[in-house]
Formats: structure tokens, sequence, C-alpha cells
């Protein structure tokens, strides 16, 4: 049993077939469809979304390899925010030894620093 690109398959597949994208069911007039980008593959009329494993499964994606350069964490922070919101400072370093600091606030992505990091600067620093 195959599933084609853009036309409804009319059998079950033995086995489920892998796609790229989580899968989702369809109900049109001409009949019940698992589908996945372009992968529409018919199946029974009383077909569930527990049931889609057995017609389509999500392909396991590979992590890509680390870049050379890029940035560990070496050590983080729980610190409290003027409103009471908690918010996580990192100290991360590079293997070409560069250090910087992050902030998981908002105030950080938007402007790239913040308050949060200058308090655990002067802490570790000074």
């Amino acid at each position: 049993m195959t599933a084609t690109k853009n036309k409804p398959s009319q059998k079950s597949p033995v086995s489920p077939i892998e796609v790229d994208w989580p899968p989702c069911i369809v109900r049109t007039l001409s009949g019940t469809y698992a589908v996945s980008g372009s992968e529409w593959l018919s199946v029974p009329p009383d077909t569930v979304f527990d049931d889609l494993p057995r017609y389509m499964v999500r392909k396991k994606r590979e992590s890509p390899p680390a870049a050379p350069d890029e940035p560990v964490c070496v050590a983080e922070w729980k610190v409290r925010g003027s409103k009471g919101d908690e918010y996580i400072v990192k100290r991360n370093q590079s293997d070409s030894r560069q250090i910087f600091f992050s902030c998981t606030c908002p105030g950080y992505g938007w402007r790239g620093k913040c308050k949060h990091i200058t308090k655990i600067r002067e802490q570790i620093e000074g």
C-alpha cells in the first residue's frame, strides 16, 4: 500500500507510512482521510485521532550537529522581576572562550540587555 501525493489512496496500509508533518483527520463527502502535508490516506469512517499511528507516523528528526563555536551555558541563576515573575539569567561561553549573558525576561528579548543581568554581573564580578 502506498499513499500518493495530492490524491487520496483507497486502501489502508499494512504498516504505517512515515510522514514529515503531524497527521490529522479530514472528513469529506467522499470519505475519511489521514492527512499529513500532501499525503492523503483513506481510513475507515470511524477513525479517531488516537487511531492515526496505525496509518501514519511522523519521521524521527535527527538533531543537527552542534556548531563548533556554539555557546554552552556554564551557570544560571533564578531571579525575580519587579512584578514577582521568575526569570533565568544564564552565563554562556563559546569554544573560543567568549562569555556572554542572556535572560528569559521580555526586556532582554526586546533590547538584548536587562537589569537582571546587570544585577548578577555586579554580584559575581564585584
